[in-house]
């Protein structure tokens, strides 16, 4: 079987939700760290019955903590709840909604249930409950897709503003994958970086590394690919690429991606084997599948793509950045691979100057997969996506069709943001036939949407390619150029 990594937001419906939770996800088997130091982080579970779900919020703070669910990743129109424990040992918990950047307004209804609250000298933990629907004006659905969760938190119980004590989160909360981690003495690394490379003075740079793969023993399976960004240069790194080389590559070589000599063969290898870009985290395969490395029909060379956005023309900075591979010669059942879908950018693709609405659209029919697989065409189940385009995004839709009708999403963000861009799972695997993949960008129909207001020039580059990663599949139809 095949697997491919390939994401909705809903209207305020007061209906039961039994048949979209489905199973029960026990008491709060679920984890997210919320924050790239570690200060902030997540456990939750629902209950299908009740149509409930508990949240366990962990800060490192003795002061308040914040934690809410937002339609953009910011605070306006934010349904959030405050928390804290007071010096004398009482405790303050309220369910709130946010109007604008002030002070979050106190609910005329109280939805979420306190079911503890403590601190001592490692932070501070809430757990609190609420239902999935609470039918609340204030309150935000808690849906199947991914949901953008807020957090912000206080030094001391003087609720004020955050500061930078605060960020944002994409997690499908619904239909989240339960991680799987393999016996120790079964796991290796790969690493898959740069070597303190100097980083020019351009405010974006392509740089590639082709890297020579170890000799394994036999077939191993990578079940999680680790961003590795070298400590001070988060804000140098945009995106990062592994690509898959053809047997004709045979050296290790590294250099500028799109122009020069080494431009031709870096070009070659096309194959994506995994995608990460800014705000993403660690992506996890599911617990029966892993992408294959160490056979004979597995890649021997790779081409690391490394994005780099040096706005500031900084001088002087140097990187060590890149991915690491986490694999097991604990053999799952299934092999993952990636699909690519998404529109193609050339001269004759603007964005008219002053666009405050322009939607694109994209079609890719995979009654062509015959024409770049052997055999019969795969069916291929889909079970995560990343969504990407550039700075004049503002939506991104994946359709999904079948004999001419639409049969749901792989893929769906309304309100795209550039700097939070992460590998959502679908909770459920979606197979995909020899039918037609459409790509959309826009908030409702099956489109793609720009705003270009600040600019006074068709900025064709500035739209970047749109696309949507889909994890599985065994062939990528993907054509050359950066993809960010």
């Amino acid at each position: 079987m095949m697997f491919v990594a390939g994401l909705c937001s809903a209207l305020l419906l007061c209906t039961g939700l039994a048949s979209v939770l489905g199973q029960d996800s026990g008491d709060m088997p679920f984890n997210e760290t919320l924050d790239s130091a570690g200060n902030v982080s997540l456990r939750w579970g629902f209950d299908s019955k009740q149509e409930t779900i508990t949240f366990q919020l962990a800060c490192k703070t003795s002061g308040w903590v914040g934690f809410g669910l937002s339609p953009s990743g910011e605070m306006d129109g934010s349904d959030i709840v405050i928390g804290g424990v007071n010096p004398n040992g009482t405790t303050y918990f309220t369910d709130r909604h946010a109007v604008d950047a002030q002070l979050p307004l106190v609910d005329g209804s109280q939805d979420y249930t306190l079911l503890s609250l403590k601190e001592d000298a490692t932070g501070t933990t809430m757990k609190f409950s609420r239902k999935v629907q609470t039918c609340d004006k204030d309150d935000m659905e808690i849906s199947t897709s991914a949901m953008k969760l807020i957090y912000a938190y206080g030094a001391d119980d003087s609720i004020a503003y955050h500061n930078n004590a605060r960020g944002t989160k994409s997690v499908n909360l619904l239909q989240s994958t339960q991680r799987s981690t393999p016996s120790q003495d079964t796991v290796g690394q790969l690493e898959m970086t740069v070597n303190s490379f100097a980083v020019p003075e351009r405010d974006t740079y392509y740089h590639c590394r082709i890297i020579k793969s170890p000799n394994f023993p036999g077939k191993r399976h990578v079940y999680r690919i680790e961003p590795k960004i070298q400590s001070g240069n988060v804000d140098l790194v945009h995106h990062m690429l592994v690509y898959a080389c053809p047997a004709s590559v045979s050296v290790e070589l590294e250099g500028e991606c799109y122009s020069g000599q080494s431009m031709y063969v870096f070009s070659s290898c096309q194959q994506v084997v995994i995608g990460w870009a800014v705000g993403g985290q660690d992506i996890w395969m599911p617990p029966n599948a892993g992408i294959s490395i160490g056979t004979s029909d597995d890649p021997v060379f790779y081409r690391l793509e490394m994005h780099y956005s040096n706005s500031k023309l900084s001088k002087g900075r140097v990187d060590s950045s890149g991915l690491v591979f986490h694999y097991t010669s604990e053999l799952r059942a299934n092999d993952v691979g990636i699909l690519e879908v998404g529109l193609i950018v050339d001269t004759s693709y603007v964005i008219p100057p002053n666009a405050k609405d322009f939607k694109a659209y994209g079609l890719c029919n995979t009654s062509t997969f015959s024409q770049v697989l052997s055999g019969d065409p795969p069916v291929l189940n889909v079970f995560a996506s990343l969504l990407h385009t550039h700075l004049a995004g503002r939506g991104v839709r994946v359709g999904h069709y079948r004999n001419g009708e639409q049969i749901g999403f792989l893929g769906k963000n309304e309100h795209y943001d550039f700097n939070l861009q992460e590998t959502m799972f679908l909770g459920s695997l979606v197979q995909v036939k020899a039918t037609a993949l459409a790509m959309e960008t826009d908030s409702y129909e099956s489109d793609q949407v720009y705003e270009n207001v600040d600019i006074k020039q068709p900025p064709s580059r500035r739209a970047g390619k749109q696309h949507g990663d889909v994890i599985g599949g065994d062939k990528t139809l993907e054509p050359s150029g950066p993809l960010a």
